[in-house]
């Protein structure tokens, strides 16, 4: 749902069909962020939207935002970077870069909570925490997707990681072959693509 949003204004604004929850509070926003445009202006450069739980809490579009955070973090805040991205996108001169997505960072959220209190309760909720690091570890980024060459065929075909988690494939999962009667196969641009069978000998 949100990733049909991004990028298409006619889903939120000039859809006759009555529209969901999570497209009338990315609505909401959508006209939040362009009557205060100053809230954007670091993002519009750096695809990241970086806001004052204080003020966002004082000045909210929607009803029971605390309550949205807390309980629905990952959604709440795509919705909101998607409301962001649609704003931006309209200021993007034809010869800038269009980013793919605003990452939206939160500061300063209440109420703390103390470690001692993080139990299963608090799985998928947005929480906030006060402490001193005693040992931090270098920066790794995060592999999403990565595309790999066969060796053998010579193939490239793209693998997706699961949150981020770099592992090798194992086979080569495609190779090209001019048997247009194989049933387990896709035709991309000409080429017919067949998925490898593993014979157990």
């Amino acid at each position: 749902m949100l990733r049909s949003l991004v990028g298409s204004e006619m889903c939120i604004r000039d859809s006759p069909e009555p529209m969901d929850p999570t497209s009338i509070f990315t609505s909401k926003f959508i006209n939040h962020f362009t009557r205060n445009p100053s809230m954007l202006q670091e993002a519009s450069s750096s695809w990241v939207l970086v806001l004052e739980y204080p003020v966002l809490r004082d000045n909210s579009p929607v009803e029971h935002l605390a309550a949205t955070i807390h309980e629905h973090p990952a959604k709440t805040f795509s919705c909101i970077g998607v409301a962001a991205y649609q704003v931006l996108k309209r200021r993007v001169q034809p010869d800038e870069r269009l980013g793919r997505r605003v990452a939206v960072r939160l500061l300063h959220y209440e109420p703390s909570t103390p470690i001692r209190s993080i139990k299963s309760h608090a799985i998928g909720k947005f929480i906030s925490i006060k402490g001193t690091a005693v040992r931090v570890t270098t920066v790794r980024p995060m592999v999403v997707q990565m595309d790999f060459v066969c060796s053998k065929c010579g193939e490239r075909f793209a693998e997706r990681f699961k949150d981020g988690k770099y592992q090798v494939p194992y086979s080569c999962l495609l190779y090209t072959s001019d048997a247009a009667d194989e049933e387990d196969s896709v035709d991309l641009g000409g080429r017919r693509i067949i998925k490898k069978k593993n014979r157990i000998k």
